[in-house]
């Protein structure tokens, strides 16, 4: 039996450790990082429907992380709302920054725009008819829209009538009653406006008369356009080039995916974060696709969630290859070269998870 004194036992140890302290100082190993990560477009336009009534259109940027914009619109109580996309622009799904893509049909801000249309009319030809005289051919043009005025009224009441002993009986909602109940109200104004109207030419404007006409009819052009300006609102137009991306989703209309390049998002745990500096270039592999890239880690979020019961963060970083054959919402497999990491350090890492 071999003894060993106690000076050789020392000496072992502190030849081990000197071994140990040289390989940790001269040996640096190689860290990766296994992860699995999720595929970004760049930057996403999506228009969408709440419960509330509201359409919602949003220009979301993946790499910033951020939107570049976000709007909503809302109808009036009672209006009916109809969004229609134009199939033709979006067969091939390429879309084009400036393409018309979808036209909110508002049946409240049509009535509108129309009925301001028509006292502009009115307004215009009753100061022609007063600083000219020429009134018998416009009285006939007056008497002719009272008569039209009465029938629309007569239609609208058989079927606010009709609509009314439906909504009774559950037969309709009470939206779609509201809509038939507001034309009727709006008839019934227009029958006592262009009996007035009438009234006015017969009797003849004095010149005050006029110059409030004229300051009225200034105010019917502004609310006219700021009508059709609203109208232009919604029109809407893709302010990206990209691709047309359905959805599972019943409330989102309408995706468009800028796939000029794409932003890689994916786990990492939280242990590993602090080999990772922000603005640095890792080396990143994708197995499955047989590629590897190096790009700059260019955001590490603060927040933390739970990864298989440890601790993780989210890291992002951009590729653009048009050669790649990948889509939104791919996942990949990558693993990450974190760089080269002694002895210890991979021994402590190796031991924490």
């Amino acid at each position: 039996m071999i003894q060993i004194s106690k000076r050789q036992a020392l000496l072992f140890i502190v030849v081990l450790l000197a071994i140990i302290v040289v390989l940790n100082l001269l040996v640096p190993i190689n860290h990766t990082v296994s992860s699995t990560a999720k595929v970004y477009p760049a930057s996403e336009w999506i228009i969408s429907r709440g419960i509330d009534g509201f359409i919602y259109s949003r220009h979301k940027d993946n790499v910033l992380g951020t939107d570049r914009e976000y709007s909503t619109y809302q109808l009036e109580r009672g209006d009916a709302l109809s969004f229609k996309i134009d199939a033709e622009e979006l067969k091939d799904q390429k879309v084009e920054k400036g393409d018309t893509l979808g036209i909110i049909t508002s049946s409240e801000l049509e009535r509108n725009i129309l009925e301001v249309e028509r006292n502009i009319i009115d307004l215009e030809s009753q100061i022609i008819v007063s600083e000219t005289g020429e009134k018998k051919e416009v009285l006939e043009v007056l008497r002719q829209n009272l008569i039209f005025a009465e029938k629309e009224y007569i239609e609208q009441k058989k079927i606010y009538d009709r609509a009314e002993k439906q909504f009774q009986k559950d037969l309709i909602s009470e939206q779609e009653f509201e809509i038939e109940k507001g034309k009727y109200e709006l008839y019934k104004i227009n029958i006592d406006k262009n009996k007035a109207e009438l009234e006015r030419y017969k009797t003849g404007l004095k010149p005050e008369e006029i110059k409030k006409l004229s300051v009225l009819l200034e105010s019917y052009k502004k609310e006219y356009k700021l009508l059709c300006d609203k109208k232009e609102q919604f029109v809407f137009c893709s302010p990206i080039n990209g691709l047309y991306q359905s959805s599972v989703n019943s409330d989102t209309l309408m995706i468009i995916a800028d796939t000029s390049s794409y932003v890689f998002l994916f786990p990492v745990e939280l242990s590993e974060a602090k080999y990772i500096k922000i603005g640095s270039d890792y080396e990143i592999v994708l197995p499955d696709l047989n590629y590897k890239f190096s790009c700059e880690i260019n955001n590490l979020q603060k927040n933390t969630f739970l990864l298989n019961g440890r601790q993780a963060i989210l890291l992002k970083t951009e590729l653009s290859d048009p050669k790649l054959n990948i889509y939104p919402n791919m996942y990949f497999q990558c693993e990450v070269d974190l760089g080269k990491i002694s002895l210890f350090e991979y021994i402590k890492t190796i031991l924490m998870k």
